[in-house]
């Protein structure tokens, strides 16, 4: 029943990937966009990782939503499907602050 509903999640995560590559948010504090300590050390810094963010949030949602796709025809009507497409959908939110955060220090060394 909430397995086509489980697609939408990493389809959200695209599109939210996508507005980052387009726009970064205007203001450096808590309110929105990825605030870390290191993307508030400069404008041109807080730019630099919303684009890695949004790329890698459009890059991983797309992969899990085709995922989600499959796993979602493939087992249908059952619950393992469900269990599979949350486990996914953990690792793909878990796992996106350690690989933006990875590909920042490897592209932006600190001082």
């Amino acid at each position: 029943m909430f397995g086509y509903l489980q697609i939408f999640i990493p389809l959200i995560l695209v599109w939210y990937g996508w507005k980052f590559i387009k726009n970064t948010p205007m203001y450096m504090d808590e309110r929105g966009g990825f605030p870390t300590a290191r993307a508030k050390e400069s404008e041109e810094m807080w730019n630099n990782v919303h684009r890695i963010a949004g790329a890698a949030c459009f890059v991983l949602a797309a992969v899990f939503a085709v995922l989600a796709a499959v796993c979602t025809f493939v087992f249908a009507g059952s619950t393992t499907a469900y269990w599979v497409q949350i486990g996914i959908e953990l690792v793909l939110l878990f796992g996106l602050v350690p690989v933006v955060n990875a590909i920042t220090d490897k592209k932006y060394p600190k001082k």
